[in-house]
């Protein structure tokens, strides 16, 4: 997983976004999760797809994840919708986000560049 800060031109950081990159089922899926600042989801885009187009649920399905926070339980069936015929690929995507959450109170809130 690797992130990248984002920073206004007054030094306020304006969200951090990460790569995630794992398998669901037999091919790769590669996110990009934005945290906010708040530690609440920003975004969650789906950059690369490797199984079957059908699989893959909704813009409107990943922007259920936007403002939510660790502590808010990502799950599918409790803070995500259930997608029919998609199951495994919205548990992959909900666990990915889970983990980057993780990681990010973890790692806290990256440090201004130096100049």
């Amino acid at each position: 997983m690797t992130r990248y800060p984002a920073f206004g031109a007054d030094g306020t950081l304006l969200g951090t976004a990460y790569f995630d990159a794992h398998v669901v089922r037999t091919a790769r899926e590669v996110l990009m999760v934005v945290v906010a600042p708040d530690r609440s989801v920003r975004s969650v885009d789906v950059l690369a797809f490797g199984e079957p187009q059908d699989y893959l649920p909704r813009a409107g399905w990943l922007a259920r994840a936007e403002g939510k926070k660790q502590e808010e339980g990502l799950f599918v069936g409790r803070a995500l919708a259930h997608v029919t015929g998609a199951t495994l690929t919205t548990r992959a995507i909900a666990a990915a986000v889970r983990r980057v959450l993780a990681v990010h109170s973890l790692l806290g809130e990256p440090a201004l560049p130096a100049k």
